[in-house]
């Protein structure tokens, strides 16, 4: 229940005000009412919704997996749900039509590929995959999904990008960051 996670979060930025306005029965009456937290705002970028009060941002969308294997869900979500720089960030994305593909196309050790602003993903089958591969496709899944809200891969053949080196976009493994969100935020329409 990521509405739990909310109010957790919610509560480490603004404990003053306690429950996470977008958690429980209470989501829709804290987002209309007049609290005196900073004003909620709405936008898109590509496939996902974006919600945000002051620092405190929730990512949704749906995400369509044609050919069944949807573990992927999961790694998406946490890929991109935690601190980031001074935004707490939360993914609450669900399986569904109408938003970003996931096509599992490759076999283990491919390369996953994306559409920068486009809804399709191409992603490796984590069936038969090594402890290695599987690490790195369930990673892939974060970064990949970056490119379709209209971020770039921040790495050459030479490396990562100055400044991204940790980051999700720059490097395997990498997580967002504070530059990332912002650049996602940059990319609201």
């Amino acid at each position: 229940d990521w509405g739990k996670v909310g109010d957790i979060a919610w509560q480490r930025v603004y404990p003053e005000y306690g429950v996470c306005p977008w958690s429980h029965s209470t989501r829709t009456d804290a987002l209309n009412s007049g609290t005196g937290l900073p004003d909620t705002s709405t936008c898109s970028t590509g496939t996902a919704t974006v919600r945000r009060r002051g620092n405190y941002i929730h990512i949704s969308g749906t995400v369509a997996f044609p050919n069944g294997e949807n573990v992927y869900l999961g790694y998406l979500n946490n890929a991109w749900t935690g601190q980031f720089g001074p935004y707490e960030v939360e993914m609450g994305y669900i399986e569904g039509a109408g938003g970003l593909i996931a096509h599992i196309s490759n076999g283990p050790g491919g390369r996953p590929t994306a559409e920068l602003g486009g809804i399709n993903m191409y992603l490796n089958t984590l069936i038969g995959a090594t402890p290695a591969e599987f690490a790195y496709s369930t990673w892939t899944v974060g970064h990949e999904w970056g490119h379709p809200q209209g971020l770039i891969d921040r790495y050459t053949n030479l490396g990562p990008d100055a400044g991204y080196e940790n980051e999700i976009m720059g490097v395997d493994r990498g997580t967002p960051n504070g530059s990332t969100i912002d650049s996602l935020l940059s990319n609201c329409k």
